[in-house]
């Protein structure tokens, strides 16, 4: 073990080593100072709100909530009614 030399000259161990303190692992706790909100359900709900109103579709007109408009679009039914529009124009 070596010694640590004072400006004493006193012969004593060298200091510690400053050791970082170990990151605890997973997810952090949730901060107690954050805000709440006083209904627990109200993202939910406000998604679902604005997920199940009615739109027309810009191929067949047909009113179609806009969760399910992009699996509309690829359906045959729309798809006929578009190319029967496509033809009825030209």
């Amino acid at each position: 073990m070596t010694t640590y030399n004072d400006n004493n000259n006193n012969d004593c161990p060298p200091p510690p080593e400053a050791v970082a303190p170990k990151r605890k692992v997973g997810r952090p706790r949730r901060d107690p100072n954050t805000v709440m909100t006083a209904q627990p359900d109200y993202f939910r709900k406000f998604y679902h709100e604005k997920r199940t109103v009615k739109i027309p579709c810009a191929v067949c007109s047909q009113l179609i909530s806009k969760n399910s408009y992009s699996a509309h679009k690829k359906s045959m039914k729309c798809r006929l009614v578009g190319l029967q529009n496509e033809k009825t124009e030209i």
